[in-house]
């Protein structure tokens, strides 16, 4: 039994790493165009652009996280009461950040990276990384669920789309200027977006019956994961959000370029915590599972 399941993690482990491998090469990919068709200078903007984007894509993903500790730990007739609660808060954030999106850029644009002529691509970047941030709640649903094929796909899908439009305009000559692009990833995540609404709403059928409890448990716990997990990705693009300030946009557009290459390096070790979080999660349940 112990081979078995030490099998099956492998097997989950490398079914993540090739999705998440993949993911990023096709995303190197897309990088790699978009230097050469947009130019250094505005490769820079379209970096901090995604920079931003990947930003608040992920800083939501620690509900996902939250989900997944309670519906392996709880009862199974509470997984759908799970789901519909941690899909409620992503909800909840999607409008905020829609609301928020044209002063985060102004914010950001003005005092942090000190280019007011960024204020509307930061703007969509927030709506375009909003529009992700409830995509990824079908990762989280089938993470929470141990079914790694599908939870690779869904996190590659994006990236995927975006390269299957970008490779034609770059051959093909279309126009692949700095604003195509942004508006390539900004009408991607939006389809990706309702994609991931109507999925999930397609599990839970309506938002009610809503219990608090249940929205109270998920919020004291996940409080610690979005702290862990802000932190994690802020120092992660810290270094691009401090360049932004100091440097030119072709500088940037170059720094960018080789973070995209050293990301690769971390792929083996940063993807292990997407297969433990299920089985550590189910151990809570008692000192047989432990």
């Amino acid at each position: 039994m112990s081979q078995n399941k030490s099998l099956k993690l492998f097997k989950d482990y490398s079914t993540v790493i090739f999705g998440v491998g993949l993911g990023r090469g096709l995303s190197l990919l897309a990088s790699l165009i978009l230097a050469r068709a947009l130019g250094v200078e505005n490769f820079g903007i379209f970096s901090l652009f995604f920079t931003v984007m990947t930003l608040i894509w992920q800083l939501p993903i620690s509900i996902d996280s939250t989900y997944v500790r309670y519906v392996k730990a709880e009862s199974e007739e509470n997984k759908i009461s799970y789901l519909r609660t941690s899909f409620l808060i992503k909800i909840l954030i999607f409008l905020s950040l829609l609301i928020l999106a044209f002063p985060l850029g102004f914010l950001l644009s003005y005092y942090v990276f000190g280019k007011p002529e960024l204020v509307f691509y930061i703007s969509i970047a927030v709506i375009s990384g909003a529009f992700l941030s409830v995509f990824s709640s079908i990762s989280g649903l089938y993470q929470g669920e141990e079914d790694f094929f599908r939870f690779s796909l869904v996190n590659l899908l994006f990236y995927l789309a975006v390269i299957l439009v970008i490779v034609p305009m770059f051959f093909f000559k279309l126009g692949l200027t700095l604003n195509a692009a942004i508006s390539v990833n900004f009408f991607v995540a939006a389809l990706a977006g309702f994609l991931g609404y109507f999925w999930i709403f397609r599990r839970i059928k309506s938002f009610s019956p809503v219990h608090f409890s249940l929205f109270a448990d998920m919020l004291h716990f996940g409080k610690w994961l979005l702290a862990s997990n802000f932190t994690y990705i802020i120092l992660q693009r810290l270094d691009i959000l401090v360049l932004a300030k100091y440097v030119d946009f072709a500088s940037i557009g170059i720094y960018s370029a080789a973070v995209r290459v050293a990301m690769l390096a971390s792929l083996f070790t940063g993807n292990i915590s997407s297969i433990l979080m299920p089985r550590g999660s189910q151990a809570l349940k008692s000192r047989q599972h432990l």
